[in-house]
């Protein structure tokens, strides 16, 4: 245990993909939303935890889809930094591994860096509760990335490349 946690420590960081769709579930009324959460040392990358399923709140835009998505996400990539903190420090609140997360609406990572108050009303607490998660440190980052490099596209849209978040299972790295 000594070898692994002298070896792992300060190397690892938590990170987390989400994406949302709106309205592409079969009944076309309801969303969902897809994350995938690894644990990487910035070039190996082990798949923890993923989900992808119906947004339990309707949303009536894409970036409201998006913003739940990602809420979920953070909260899934938390609680995997507490259980390896609890694993490799013997204190679950240590907030010593990074998390890091990627999502493709601009307009979200807009909204999260800015101090301006979202214009979708329904949103106003979700944006600030991530703006929170970020400006604490609790989540280092958030990231936005194009649709094409989103490992978690596939999981909310029916026709989506599926190939770079395989190759990524498969090789164990990210790309």
């Amino acid at each position: 245990k000594q070898w692994y946690q002298r070896r792992v420590r300060g190397d690892i960081k938590v990170v987390f993909y989400s994406d949302a769709s709106l309205g592409n579930l079969p009944n076309k009324s309801d969303s969902g939303r897809g994350y995938l959460v690894f644990i990487s040392d910035g070039k190996n990358a082990n798949l923890i935890a993923w989900a992808a399923n119906k947004i339990k709140r309707t949303v009536h835009s894409v970036f409201g889809s998006e913003t739940l998505g990602c809420v979920d996400a953070i909260a899934e990539a938390i609680y995997v930094r507490q259980i390896l903190s609890e694993i490799l420090y013997n204190d679950p609140r240590k907030t010593v591994i990074p998390i890091v997360g990627y999502i493709d609406s601009n307009q979200l990572a807009q909204q999260i860096r800015s101090t301006k108050q979202s214009v979708d009303k329904r949103m106003i607490l979700d944006i600030a509760g991530i703006r929170q998660t970020v400006n604490s440190g609790e989540v280092e980052e958030i990231n936005w990335i194009p649709t094409r490099e989103m490992l978690a596209d596939c999981l909310t849209k029916k026709n989506a490349d599926s190939q770079s978040l395989k190759d990524v299972l498969e090789r164990g790295r990210f790309l």
